[in-house]
């Protein structure tokens, strides 16, 4: 298995600037999952963000790959797409109804009816071009305000969320501007809880790139990291708590990882300090 030289992937996403400007009408990757028994499987080192980002400009859907070591753009690719009058004739093969679909988008991404706009056929008429981009052809595209949602022709479904920035990457520390909560707070007040922060939140986006089948609220990589927010992290007074917590967590990446990324974390796990 491969070790891993540098992990700084994000879930959702990459800190990435497509250009000079991001635009509005750039829709950046949320999810994938898996849409049935007919979906390929996914073997390790799955890693779903095949294209950052999407955008549809008439009758032209781009989107552009990127690579998770440098995060700089990679090659942008188009493909024509023809816009379906029979939206659910078309998914009938995966889900078979539309009901169905809805569930399957509601449990997976808790998205709702209203997710689903216009629908659109994807298939390059122009031979090649589409080469850098291949999983995307062939595939159905639903659009509303807010979502792209592809279904993917290997069975997989993708969704893509309008932002004007890409996501924040979560490999990344809590970031104390946003900060709204005790423990929060606490962890903020103190630079060497915001480096153990970090170190969990590098351990958890490195354990889900090389780990999780796909990236939905069902993933159980993101389940467990949630319930240990929720039920041992946030559950701390103090932060004498909080030092200990995190250097569990820190011990509990470390042996799911250490195959593949043997120094982790970066630097030594921080001793509790010495309060009078």
């Amino acid at each position: 298995m491969r070790t891993v030289s540098l992990i700084s992937f994000s879930f959702i996403a990459f800190v990435i600037q497509a250009s000079n400007a991001i635009a509005q009408d750039k829709f950046f990757m949320v999810g994938a999952a898996p849409a049935g028994e007919a979906a390929q499987p996914r073997g390790e080192n799955f890693d779903p963000y095949s294209g950052n980002w999407l955008s549809i400009n008439g009758d032209i859907i781009s989107t552009s790959n990127y690579t998770n070591n440098t995060k700089k753009a990679g090659k942008i690719c188009e493909s024509t797409i023809t816009k379906s009058d029979y939206p659910y004739d078309d998914i009938s093969n995966e889900f078979w109804t539309k009901d169905k679909f809805h569930k399957f988008i509601y449990e997976k991404f808790h998205l709702s009816r209203e997710s689903i706009g216009e629908t659109y056929y994807i298939a390059d008429k122009e031979e090649g071009r589409m080469n850098s981009c291949s999983w995307m052809n062939f595939s159905h595209a639903f659009k509303s305000d807010n979502y792209i949602i592809i279904l993917a022709k290997d069975s997989w479904v993708y969704v893509f969320q309008r932002m004007i920035h890409p996501p924040r990457d979560i490999a990344l520390p809590l970031d104390c501007k946003m900060a709204n909560t005790p423990v929060e707070h606490m962890i903020c007040s103190n630079q060497k809880l915001i480096d153990l922060d970090g170190n969990v939140n590098s351990g958890f986006a490195s354990t889900r790139v090389l780990f999780s089948k796909e990236i939905s609220w069902q993933d159980t990589i993101g389940i467990n990291q949630r319930n240990w927010i929720k039920n041992v992290r946030n559950k701390c007074s103090t932060t004498i708590c909080l030092f200990s917590v995190y250097q569990d967590r820190v011990k509990y990446f470390k042996n799911i990882l250490k195959d593949v990324w043997p120094n982790y974390p970066k630097s030594q796990d921080e001793d509790l300090p010495d309060y009078d």
